[in-house]
């Protein structure tokens, strides 16, 4: 994050930034972002800002826009919830232009945060964006959005500032993958199998039905019935929920019990983790 530190600059007063993420993942990225900068910066004193979940809340971010309130999904939620969009994009805007931060830190979320890199840029406010867009991947007419609007593209795939330099961006840096030094396995194979009642011995087969409460509600209860066809073919297999920590073991035994109601609930190895 050395080019990041050197376009902040120092300051003998607080660092003011706002940082903007929506859903779980991007909250939780968000979270261990401002951690790592007070960290780096330990003599720095930080003043974080802007739309927030659980994660980044906990981290000591001021939350301007509740993040959470805007988890969706479907072209119909999408339609509706516009309202709720335009009214976040506006708070924010409203509150980078009345306390001018030192720079605004866009984490990943492009459909909502590259306009917002577009308000601010306008408006004079240095743009860092964290975890960049998958242009490389589709909808690489974007790039010129990157060019015009961001002023440090933080990349976390190796290959992406090769990628973004083809295409006329220079201002990327490398920074890792977020996950590399957060996703540890707790136990082994064994352990975990014998804490979920599980023979460690069959084969073994996640379901992850996502973060959203809508996702889960939608889309387990089919992951489910999936995983009875597998079962009725393969009878040694063994199923288990795992679930995003905005979920509860509850919701999803609810829907599994729900799932489950025709009275094949015996015929099938699924826990929820």
């Amino acid at each position: 994050m050395v080019m990041m530190f050197s376009m902040v600059g120092q300051h003998d007063e607080s660092i003011r930034l706002m940082i903007v993420a929506g859903e779980a993942s991007g909250d939780a990225h968000a979270a261990a972002l401002v951690r790592a900068l007070r960290e780096k910066a330990a003599g720095a004193r930080f003043e974080f800002f802007g739309a927030t979940e659980r994660e980044m809340r906990a981290a000591g971010v001021e939350s301007i826009v509740r993040a959470d309130e805007l988890a969706i999904m479907g072209l119909l939620e999408v339609g509706r919830a516009l309202p709720k969009f335009w009214g976040a994009y506006k708070t924010l805007k409203a509150a980078a232009l009345a306390r001018r931060p030192d720079a605004a830190i866009l984490v990943d979320w492009p459909d909502f945060n590259l306009p917002l890199a577009r308000a601010l840029h306008r408006r004079g406010i240095k743009v860092i964006y964290y975890i960049s867009p998958q242009l490389w991947a589709w909808r690489a007419r974007r790039v010129r959005n990157i060019r015009r609007d961001v002023d440090l593209l933080l990349a976390i795939l190796p290959f992406e500032p090769a990628w973004y330099k083809e295409h006329g961006i220079t201002h990327v840096e490398f920074v890792g993958h977020p996950l590399a030094g957060e996703v540890r396995p707790r136990y082994g194979r064994v352990e975990f199998c014998v804490r979920h009642n599980l023979d460690p011995s069959r084969p073994l087969i996640a379901l992850l039905p996502g973060s959203r409460r809508k996702e889960l509600q939608r889309i387990l209860p089919p992951m489910i019935d999936a995983a009875l066809h597998v079962s009725r073919a393969r009878p040694d297999a063994q199923f288990v929920v795992a679930l995003a920590p905005t979920r509860s073991p509850d919701e999803a035994k609810t829907i599994i019990d729900d799932a489950l109601s025709n009275g094949l609930s015996d015929s099938i190895a699924l826990r929820v983790a």
